[in-house]
Parts: C-alpha cells; sequence; structure tokens
C-alpha cells in the first residue's frame, strides 16, 4: 500500500471518529495501530490532525491513546502544538485534567518531552520541579530524572533508599499469587536501584546491608563480588532488563566468569541473550 492510499484511509478514518457515534473503544484502538504500524508513511500533518484531535476531545479521552499517537512523531517534531492543547497535556499529567478532574500520570509528558522544540522542553522541565516542590510524587520523580528532564537528585534517591521498607515475611509477589513461580523482583526497589546505578550513586553501607538481607537476589545484587556463587540463580539477570542493570551486572568479574563457565556447561537461549547485552564477549 502506497503513502497517498495510507493518508487517505488515515483520513476517512478520523473524520468517522469525529463524526459516527456507534464506534467502541476497541474500533479506536483499531486504527491507531493502523497508524503507529504505518507511521513512517502518515504524513506529519495528519499525524497532528490525530493529536490535535485526541488532546481535546472529551468523547475519546485516553492518555493512552495520546502516547502512542506521540510515538508516531518524529523527534523535535511536535513545535505545532498549540499553547491550549500543551497546557491541556500539562494538565493531565500534573494537576487535574480538564475532561475528568483526575491526574493521569506523565507517561504522555515524558513522551512529549523528546518530541517538541526547546522552548516546551523548558516549560515541562519548569512544571515537573514545580510539581514535586508543591507535592512529591516518586513516579513523575523516577521518570523524569530517568530520561534526564530534570537534574539528578542524590540526597531525595538516597532518603528514599534509606526509608525503604521490606515486605512483610508473608509477602508474596503479584506471579506468585497468581499460581506462578515466586518472584524476588520488588518493581519498586528497583527502580530506585535502578537511577543509582545510572548514575553511579553510592549507596550508604548500613542501607546495602539492610538491603541485602531482604532475599539472595538482592544479596547477590547489591555486592556481586563478594556473593557465594553456589547460591547464585542465573536467572536472575533476566529479572530487570535495564541498561543500567546491566552495566552495573557488567563490572563484575565474579559474575562474568560463573556466566562463561554455566553457558559452556549448559545450552540457555535466554540467559546467553542477556550476557551479550550486559557486555561480555
Amino acid at each position: 500500500m502506497d503513502s497517498a492510499t495510507i493518508n487517505k484511509l488515515a483520513i476517512k478514518a478520523l473524520n468517522l471518529i469525529k463524526k459516527e457515534n456507534i464506534l467502541a473503544w476497541h474500533n479506536i484502538e483499531s486504527i491507531l495501530f493502523f497508524i503507529q504500524r504505518k507511521r513512517r508513511l502518515v504524513f506529519h500533518k495528519v499525524l497532528l490532525d490525530y493529536f490535535n484531535y485526541f488532546v481535546t476531545s472529551k468523547k475519546w479521552h485516553s492518555v493512552s491513546y495520546l502516547e502512542q499517537l506521540i510515538d508516531c512523531f518524529k523527534k523535535d517534531s511536535l513545535i505545532e502544538i498549540s499553547d491550549t492543547q500543551f497546557y491541556l497535556l500539562l494538565n493531565m499529567a500534573l494537576n487535574k485534567c480538564n475532561h475528568c478532574g483526575n491526574n493521569h500520570g506523565v507517561d504522555a509528558l515524558v513522551s512529549l518531552y523528546e518530541k517538541t522544540n526547546k522552548q516546551k522542553k523548558n516549560i515541562i522541565k519548569n512544571e515537573i520541579i514545580n510539581s514535586l516542590k508543591q507535592k512529591f510524587s516518586f513516579e513523575v520523580f523516577y521518570l523524569a530524572t530517568l530520561l534526564d528532564i530534570i537534574d539528578f537528585d542524590n540526597k531525595i534517591l538516597q532518603e528514599h533508599l534509606d526509608n525503604f521498607q521490606p515486605p512483610l515475611e508473608n509477602y508474596r509477589s503479584f506471579k506468585a499469587a497468581f499460581g506462578g513461580q515466586e518472584d524476588p523482583v520488588l518493581p519498586h526497589l528497583n527502580e530506585l536501584l535502578n537511577l543509582a546505578f545510572k548514575f553511579e550513586m553510592e549507596i550508604g553501607e548500613s542501607t546495602i546491608k539492610k538491603l541485602k538481607q531482604i532475599n539472595g537476589y538482592y544479596k547477590w545484587l547489591l555486592g556481586m563480588e563478594v556473593f557465594d556463587y553456589t547460591e547464585f540463580d542465573p536467572n536472575w539477570i533476566t529479572l530487570y532488563k535495564t541498561r543500567f542493570f546491566f552495566k552495573q551486572m557488567s563490572k563484575s568479574k565474579k559474575l562474568h566468569e560463573y556466566l562463561k563457565d554455566y553457558l559452556k556447561k549448559t545450552s540457555n537461549s535466554k540467559i546467553a541473550s542477556v550476557f551479550f547485552k550486559i557486555g561480555y564477549n
């Protein structure tokens, strides 16, 4: 299908969304899936028309839709967004949505950050900083720091690590609660550590000692060179696959030697794939 045909279909579909009252959510999702798949052939103006409609639509009110559309734009290409639409999105993310009064989280806003111009980038940065001062949100702090929208604050991260409370002894992971194997990963703690690894932050010894007591996974993660590898589960390297966790793993000679020996004896494509992503060769 050529670009002209794709754009004609996209325009017709948007007109249908605007006028038709019998469409259901799954119809909209199918249309947006088509736009995403053909994004390289969809004209910038057509993408912008979709974005402008969904950011102002009360009927099809979904931040998820906006994220999908924003991801279709090229870097620095969303400069035409009007101030009205821009502040609608800011309110959705950081304050109260103009359509429903809820706060929808910052995912769409951080997606927009990479696609807009320097002026709006500065506004997003300042609005996030002001929002955190008025009412701290770890979700906002984490994403904005991870994506380098705001500067890293060592004190805030150290405070959250120091105050992290391990789960109760009878804690069951989400996976285990639904019939799967027990998962040693605590998502919030791994987010904290992901930032610590990204910025190569030195975590206090008393905090490391406390976190190591949670389970074997954290005992290994926070002390790879002193860990007893007779207790190691090689699947641990696959549980949280971010480049900052991989970078931290790449510093350990003991881990490297263990995995190299393990893969000589055992055929495991999942672990082999992560082994090379860590940077071992």
